[in-house]
């Protein structure tokens, strides 16, 4: 179920703060605050469904989404509630990434109402997380509408991915000065994160969470 009053205000308080000062990116950053962002915490598996239904809403009024789940203490909680998801609706895929012997790149996807495939962002208190997504609590972060950014591939920012949504194309409201701006320093800060354990960022575009190997043995991802 979703939580509610102080505790939960608590929890979104910590995450938001996380973002700013923690994940570089200064696009998210902004938006929190802006409170552009829609929060929702919960304290058990969120069926999928429920949370799609949610996630509808939440595009129809222009917010990004936040599942937040301080209740995932391990990876074997955390691999619970992404089955959960994936099983309750097919809107939600699990798919395999890169990997090794002791960690897997999982991407989560969710097709919006647009039909979509969502490139989710996940955050995790797990030393197997990159550290810009290494957060207080366990989440699963995604823009829930569609290609509605139009300063999406304006240098220096990508181009649009057809069939494709991610944070790029959420309609920020900045002009294209604050934007570029805004990528260069999010860029800057992300790689300065990365410097130590040697990271690239470019590793996990599309990797929601890096789990460790054992822990994923037996999910059924999807092709």
């Amino acid at each position: 179920m979703k939580l509610s009053g102080p505790i939960a205000d608590a929890v979104v308080d910590n995450f938001r703060r996380s973002l700013r000062d923690g994940s570089g990116c200064s696009y998210a950053a902004a938006l929190a605050y802006k409170r552009r962002v829609a929060f929702e915490v919960h304290d058990e598996p969120p069926n999928g469904g429920e949370v799609d239904d949610s996630l509808d809403a939440y595009a129809a009024a222009n917010f990004v989404a936040v599942l937040l789940l301080p209740f995932v203490t391990s990876e074997r909680l955390l691999v619970e509630v992404l089955t959960v998801l994936r099983n309750s609706s097919p809107r939600w895929r699990l798919r395999k990434g890169s990997h090794t012997t002791e960690a897997v790149h999982v991407a989560v996807e969710w097709t919006t109402s647009e039909n979509l495939i969502d490139d989710t962002m996940g955050f995790a208190p797990l030393l197997t997380m990159p550290v810009p997504r290494r957060s207080p609590y366990v989440a699963i972060a995604l823009w829930p509408g569609g290609q509605q950014n139009p300063l999406r591939g304006v240098p220096p920012t990508p181009p649009a991915k057809a069939g494709r949504v991610s944070f790029l194309d959420v309609p920020h409201g900045f002009d294209e000065a604050t934007n570029a701006s805004m990528w260069k320093t999010t860029e800057e800060k992300v790689a300065e994160l990365m410097t130590l354990p040697p990271d690239r960022p470019s590793l996990y575009r599309r990797a929601a969470f890096v789990i460790g190997a054992t822990a994923v043995e037996g999910v059924a991802f999807d092709p």
